[in-house]
């Protein structure tokens, strides 16, 4: 535990070499404070998206010169399937109570 995604050795390296905030993988042991958890919530703590990131980066960000620290490409997908999901808020999601 947790289940991860492959990581593509094929894919370059992110054009951005910072981001805010990091993704956190969320532990399963916050499921017993949900009741009951939806299964958004069970999938984000029972899989570890980070190996997401550089397939991601790939097609959300370009190389730049502003000097932007862009928003985790991770954290921009989960937000994302968060809003798809009936009643559940950012801060819900985050762990945060509701």
């Amino acid at each position: 535990m947790p289940l991860c995604f492959p990581l593509d050795p094929a894919l370059p390296p992110s054009p951005k070499s910072s981001y805010r905030p990091h993704y956190q993988y969320l532990h399963p042991e916050g499921l017993d404070n949900i009741d009951p958890p939806s299964h958004f919530e069970i999938a984000l703590r029972l899989v570890y998206y980070a190996n997401l990131e550089p397939l991601l980066a790939a097609h959300i960000y370009v190389p730049s010169a502003k000097g932007h620290v862009p928003f985790h490409p991770v954290s921009i997908q989960m937000s994302h399937l968060c809003r798809r999901e009936p009643g559940l808020s950012r801060k819900g999601v985050a762990g945060a109570p509701r």
